[in-house]
């Protein structure tokens, strides 16, 4: 329905009652600024399409029932600034090539189901202001790269499996 609106700079459909999956189709609409799904009912995958929105600086896709590995194919966008994919049932780790995404101040992807480790790379990250992975199965050790991010004002790592010593760098 959307595709035609090449134009189309920002789409906000949040907390209404939308289902089904996000069209592959979304990724012809490459002005796009701002793509706000959260608190929807959206299925499925996250489609790889999502990769042509180089414009992209918002990216809201919490609150869903989406699946699959965490979506390294978006790791490209690198105008976003807030990455938010929290609340739904995504997998797999956290991609170390997160750290190319040096725009980016806020990255919630708590309350999903991401194994593996915070990558140190996220120390990169210099701008970053939020970083939320509550409530994954995640094995943290905190990384001492974190230590450079100097306006981080939020980490909320509880609820995984916390080990190791807190960096002295933080």
């Amino acid at each position: 329905i959307f595709v035609s609106f090449t134009k189309l700079v920002a789409l906000s459909a949040y907390s209404n009652a939308v289902v089904g999956t996000i069209p592959s189709s979304f990724g012809g609409l490459v002005s796009l600024t701002l793509l706000d799904l959260s608190s929807n009912s959206i299925s499925g995958t996250i489609p790889s399409e999502l990769s042509s929105l180089t414009k992209l600086v918002q990216l809201n896709l919490t609150l869903n029932k989406l699946v699959g590995s965490f979506p390294s194919s978006l790791i490209s966008l690198t105008s976003l600034v807030s990455y938010q994919f929290g609340l739904n049932s995504l997998t797999g780790t956290i991609p170390a090539l997160i750290g190319c995404l040096t725009n980016l101040n806020t990255l919630q992807i708590q309350g999903n189901r991401l194994t593996g480790t915070i990558p140190s790379c996220i120390g990169s990250l210099i701008s970053l202001t939020s970083l939320n992975v509550v409530t994954n199965t995640l094995i943290v050790t905190i990384p001492s790269e974190l230590g450079r991010l100097t306006k981080l004002s939020q980490f909320a790592v509880f609820t995984n499996r916390l080990m190791g010593t807190i960096p002295v760098s933080l």
